[in-house]
C-alpha cells in the first residue's frame, strides 16, 4: 500500500526517458510510469531528472523492471521518495534484459533499473 497516495521517486540526475517496462509474473496489472524534470537553480539551466511510479496494486512477489535511457553521464540512482507501507526496497539487477539492452545500444550511456551501467567500446 503506498502512503498518502505518493509515488515511488527515483532520481537520475538527469532527464530520463522510459524505453521499456516488464512485470514478471507477466499477467500483473501495471502500475503509471511517468518521468520528471526540474531545472536546477545556480546552474545556468541544467536539467535533472526521474521516474516516478504511480500508487497501484502491486502484487506480492510481482517485479518490475523499467528500462530507462538517460541524457547526461553516468551516475548513481537515488531512490527519494519509497512510500511503500511494510515492503523492503530492492536494488536487484534484472540479468539477461540488461545484457541484450547494453549490445542493443552498443556505444550509449544508460541506466537500467535503479543502477548505472556505461555501455561502450
Amino acid at each position: 500500500m503506498f502512503h498518502e497516495a505518493k509515488p515511488i521517486k527515483f532520481d537520475f540526475d538527469a532527464v530520463a526517458a522510459v524505453l521499456h517496462v516488464a512485470t514478471d509474473p507477466a499477467n500483473a496489472l501495471l502500475p503509471e510510469i511517468t518521468t520528471w524534470q526540474e531545472i536546477i537553480r545556480g546552474t545556468g539551466g541544467r536539467h535533472k531528472g526521474g521516474l516516478l511510479i504511480e500508487p497501484a496494486h502491486l502484487r506480492r512477489g510481482q517485479t518490475i523492471t523499467v528500462t530507462v535511457l538517460i541524457d547526461g553521464e553516468e551516475k548513481p540512482v537515488h531512490c527519494v521518495q519509497f512510500p511503500l507501507i511494510d515492503v523492503e526496497q530492492s536494488n536487484v539487477r534484472p540479468g539477461s534484459l540488461s545484457r541484450e539492452t547494453a549490445n542493443a545500444l552498443d556505444g550509449a550511456s544508460l541506466y537500467i533499473g535503479p543502477f548505472g551501467i556505461r555501455v561502450g567500446r
